[in-house]
């Protein structure tokens, strides 16, 4: 349908006073048809007729509109009239009206026009006609501008030079959104060695993103390749965009080997045979190759070429195992050539030795101390086959030697081993250092013969010495007598470890045992004290050893004489006993039948064992026994104290005696001592007649009293030369 068609329908159809719009799937239109008169209330009414012209290349974007929206703006006002609405998937025409009143006869108004797809404006047009009334105000068709997503891209072309073997190259392609709305961009490529990183996005108006475009060399030969990128969104104006790719692919020249794995069998001193490596050039251009073994136990020549494409040449490769032992070793070749797409490349070479026996010793060497006159402890010597196959060993050393072995000779399998005690007899040797050597061998063993160094260091060992062979002690039954001592020494070398021990219970030693070392050659000493228990012993001559012993020692063991004699203890022994009147008559010597003469008997006392007991000039407690009473009277028994003169051994004892005569003419004393071990003295007897003066005697015969006193006079003993 022509726009003038449409016009004029719409003029036709106009009512007074209102704009009626049309929206055809091809172009929207607006017509006004104007009132000759004023209205009713002085104001003007107009009517505007409008066509619109779409942008080339969107028809496919106009099929996808979904909604419209139509506006008269006055300046400075704003939107004076609108109408907005959707189009169906079937529909091809929209019909707006929308009622304009005008300020005066004409006016400039601004019309603005909006087609929507999703709720993006992709068309727009926005222009400012004059609009009058009492005229048909038709207006030049509105072109409706694309302001939806456009495709952009950084450029439009890429080249690309890859060598064989070389890392994967990269550039970038950058898209941009270069219209509104959203850009949903999607990138694909046509060959299989391109690849892009990203490959969609989503950009906004005005924005970017890069794509990384990538080319490998995955199943390519030399030559020039073609691709083509594409990106692509269905809603841009311009989609699809595209940037061709062309790839110069180089290829070079290629290692090739007859094989990466070569094997080797050996017999420990035997050398095998060579084997062939061939290298190949099996890419293009000139291989100019090197060979390099990783162990020194290969060996390859040559150990270089040059190689044309197709060529191939061969390497003797050769392996030596030199004095190793049995077992498999591994270690490689490396081929390389720096402008080879596969430099380097490996070939692992593995040699398998086949072992020989092999004697093993541990430890392997013997060291052996001892002192003087001692054979040292034997030790364990280890023989082992370290090797294959089967050790037949054999030991040697000199016949006349100090050495001795458990065994000379024997078999190991493989891994086994055996041990052998090794002696050492000092014999006659003398202080000193000694050497000697066992030699192991077998003629099949690869490391025969082995030798073992042995020493021998005979040192001047401990001597026991002792100050004393005999200790003697002397002591009274039932005391102990003082210690003794005894020096212990060393009097010989190294360190004398002396324990003591004793055969009786009545011998004490302390300490009863040490270690003495020496210094500056001369040997250490210590004091043994020897205490004696003689409590409980009889008396008598008793004897005892002890023995002084270090097994190390080599004149041990010693022994020491003890010998104890306890002596019986003696009776004491008084003499001289005599009574001299003090006092005749003395008031104060009261007995009970009257005031007596006071008298002091003395004696002479001897105790060789010193057992009497005294203490601050008087005998402790009553050893002295005195019996006392008149002639035909029977005594009485007295025990009492005595001041003395002297100690414990010897000296004068003396004490007091009170004695009423009556009617008797003198007294009969008997005196005996009795010491701490209850030892009794002989008795002394002493007669005194009654003194002149002295209470007279009565007339007639008197009567004996259990008491010890006559009916006429008595005798008071009294403790000391007092009272």
């Amino acid at each position: 349908m022509s726009l003038e068609r449409l016009f004029q329908r719409a003029m036709c159809r106009c009512p007074g006073g209102f704009c009626r719009a049309f929206l055809l799937t091809s172009f929207i239109a607006l017509v006004g048809c104007v009132d000759h008169s004023l209205d009713v209330d002085g104001t003007y009414s107009a009517y505007l007729s409008m066509g619109a012209v779409f942008p080339e290349q969107t028809s496919h974007q106009l099929s996808l509109v979904d909604a419209w929206r139509v506006q008269v703006l006055r300046p400075g006002e704003g939107v004076i009239a609108e109408d907005a609405g959707s189009v169906g998937p079937e529909q091809e025409t929209v019909t707006v009206e929308l009622s304009v009143t005008l300020e005066g006869p004409c006016e400039l108004l601004t019309i603005l026009i909006e087609l929507s797809s999703s709720g993006e404006v992709w068309f727009r047009s926005e222009r400012v006609e004059e609009v009058c009334a009492g005229s048909n105000n038709g207006v030049q068709a509105q072109e409706l501008a694309w302001v939806g997503p456009v495709l952009g891209l950084s450029q439009t072309g890429f080249a690309f030079t890859l060598e064989e073997g070389g890392d994967p190259l990269t550039q970038t392609l950058t898209v941009t959104n270069q219209g509104g709305g959203t850009l949903n961009w999607t990138a694909s490529e046509d060959r299989w060695w391109l690849d892009l990183t990203p490959s969609s996005g989503a950009l906004g108006g005005g924005q970017s993103e890069a794509i990384s475009v990538r080319v490998s060399d995955i199943d390519l030969s030399g030559g020039q390749y073609q691709g083509v990128i594409s990106v692509s969104d269905p809603n841009a104006r311009n989609s699809p965009s595209t940037a061709s790719v062309t790839l110069n692919y180089v290829q070079l020249p290629r290692i090739g080997l007859s094989g990466t794995t070569l094997s080797f069998t050996a017999d420990e001193l035997l050398d095998p045979d060579p084997q062939t490596l061939t290298i190949t050039n099996v890419g293009a251009g000139t291989l100019q190759w090197t060979a390099d073994e990783e162990v020194d136990w290969l060996d390859i020549a040559p150990r270089s070429g040059s190689l044309g494409s197709g060529q191939s040449h061969d390497l003797a490769v050769s392996v030596s195992p030199g004095e190793r032992p049995g077992g498999t070793y591994e270690g490689g070749i490396i081929i390389l050539d720096p402008g080879a797409a596969n430099s380097p490349r490996s070939v692992a070479v593995a040699m398998t030795v086949i072992p020989r026996p092999r004697i093993g010793i541990n430890p392997g060497g013997l060291s052996f101390t001892t002192f003087d006159g001692q054979n040292p402890t034997s030790q364990l010597l280890t023989i082992s086959n370290q090797g294959g196959q089967t050790l037949n060993w054999s030991a040697e050393y000199e016949e006349d030697s100090w050495l001795g072995l458990s065994t000379a000779s024997g078999s190991l399998a493989s891994g086994q081993s055996q041990n052998i005690t090794v002696f050492a007899g000092v014999g006659s040797l003398g202080p000193g250092a000694y050497e000697a050597a066992i030699v192991f061998s077998d003629p099949w063993a690869i490391n025969s013969p082995q030798t073992v160094p042995v020493t021998l260091d005979i040192s001047q060992g401990p001597l026991i010495g002792l100050s004393a062979s005999t200790a003697a002690f002397g002591t009274l039954f039932g005391e102990n007598p003082f210690p003794g001592q005894v020096t212990v020494s060393n009097a010989g070398g190294g360190v004398l470890e002396w324990q003591a021990t004793v055969d009786v219970g009545w011998v004490q030693l302390l300490p009863a045992a040490g270690t003495l070392g020496t210094v500056g050659g001369v040997g250490l000493a210590q004091t043994m004290t020897i205490g004696i228990n003689a409590l409980g012993l009889t008396a008598g001559t008793h004897q005892g050893t002890i023995t002084v012993s270090d097994p190390d020692a080599e004149n041990s063991p010693q022994t020491i004489r003890v010998i104890l004699h306890v002596s019986a203890r003696i009776a004491p022994v008084i003499s001289n006993l005599g009574v001299n009147l003090t006092t005749l008559n003395d008031p104060t010597c009261e007995n009970p039948e009257g005031p007596g003469s006071r008298f002091k008997a003395t004696f002479d006392y001897l105790d060789s064992n010193g057992d009497l007991p005294i203490s601050g000039g008087s005998f402790v407690g009553t050893p002295v026994e005195i019996t006392a009473g008149f002639p035909d009277f029977s005594p009485t028994t007295f025990n009492r104290t005595a001041t003395v003169v002297g100690d414990g051994f010897s000296g004068q004892a003396e004490f007091d005696l009170c004695v009423y005569f009556g009617f008797n003419n003198g007294v009969n004393l008997w005196v005996t001592l009795e010491d701490e071990w209850n030892l009794v003295s002989n008795q002394l007897f002493r007669f005194f007649s009654r003194p002149e003066g002295a209470n007279s005697p009565p007339q007639g015969v008197g009567s004996q009293g259990s008491s010890g006193m006559s009916a006429g006079g008595g005798v008071l003993i009294l403790g000391g030369s007092g009272g």
